[in-house]
């Protein structure tokens, strides 16, 4: 059931909703680390700011936006075995898809790949062929923690050496059916001072972010100390939890709590998702959903395609 819509003054240096009932404070004056909520906003805090906006200069965040081919997407995969089938290609096929449909062809897209079998490495490059993405694969599989980690520490130095403004990394099973929105959320994002777009992953009581879908500012998130919390290895937590930790002690460490800009078209909780935004944990029939959005776009999904976590998958490995 949604909740009901809280009334706040209205504040300019009150920010996006990044949890439940909490929301982030840019007051200069009042400092909450870890954010503000309603009771406080509304009946005690002596700072309320009726001025303008102030959400950000748009003049860069317009040029950087604006320009072609300047932002790029990454996507997470590895060719999942489900009971007899694979369902990580066919993913991919309809992330693909739904990407160049509405975010057009000067997109700039990376799959990064978990070290699949052999036959599913050549299909993935044959999709890029398809849809002009790039390929990479890791040489040995890293497994599904660390192996999310590695995406974010390849996106980086990709979109760096390509020049790119912005990266998203988002999950194969992740898919936003909304006309240009890299671009859109760029531009925002950037307005906006901060250097990450993400949400807040509320299904645990530690503080994790849904690394599902992040988009980041190239320009920070490829700072060696940034670059060096990715570099391949074995990750002995979850990744939710660790890329949490690198954006509010080091990306956006000078933003208030949780220092990234809260995203509005995900999620606080994972399988809340709602269309046009496809998550394999969603509102409703997830499955469903999948098969009329892949329907929708010509994309064919086989009987065996998976919406499970997966940890449940036949061949996971942490």
């Amino acid at each position: 059931m949604n909740r009901r819509p809280v009334q706040l003054p209205v504040c300019r240096h009150r920010g996006l909703e990044f949890a439940p009932g909490r929301w982030s404070c840019y007051s200069p004056r009042l400092i909450l680390p870890l954010g503000t909520d309603a009771e406080l906003c509304r009946t005690h805090c002596p700072y309320a700011d009726h001025g303008h906006d102030v959400s950000g200069d748009t003049s860069e965040a317009d040029a950087l936006a604006d320009e072609g081919g300047c932002h790029g997407v990454a996507i997470g995969t590895y060719d999942a075995l489900q009971g007899t089938h694979r369902y990580g290609v066919e993913a991919v096929r309809l992330n693909l898809s739904v990407l160049r449909a509405r975010c057009g062809w000067d997109l700039r897209i990376l799959v990064c790949d978990d070290g699949s079998p052999h036959d599913s490495q050549r299909q993935y490059r044959r999709l890029c062929d398809e849809f002009q993405a790039e390929f990479s694969t890791n040489a040995r599989r890293w497994g599904h923690t660390s192996g999310d980690m590695i995406v974010f520490y390849k996106a980086i130095r990709w979109a760096r050496g390509l020049g790119l403004a912005t990266v998203t990394k988002v999950s194969h099973r992740m898919v936003i059916d909304v006309p240009d929105w890299v671009r859109q959320d760029a531009r925002q994002l950037i307005a906006s001072g901060h250097a990450t777009y993400a949400q807040m992953l509320t299904n645990f009581p530690t503080d994790q972010v849904r690394t599902e879908c992040v988009m980041m500012v190239i320009r920070e998130w490829s700072r060696p100390e940034v670059l060096a919390s990715f570099v391949p290895r074995r990750l002995e937590t979850w990744n939710e939890g660790h890329t949490f930790t690198v954006i509010h002690t080091l990306v956006d460490r000078d933003r208030p709590y949780p220092g990234f800009l809260p995203w509005p078209r995900i999620s606080q909780l994972r399988g809340a998702d709602e269309p046009p935004v496809y998550f394999r944990a969603m509102r409703g029939n997830p499955r469903e959903h999948f098969l009329r959005l892949a329907e929708q776009y010509g994309v064919p999904l086989s009987p065996e395609f998976s919406v499970r976590d997966s940890i449940q998958s036949t061949d996971y490995a942490s």
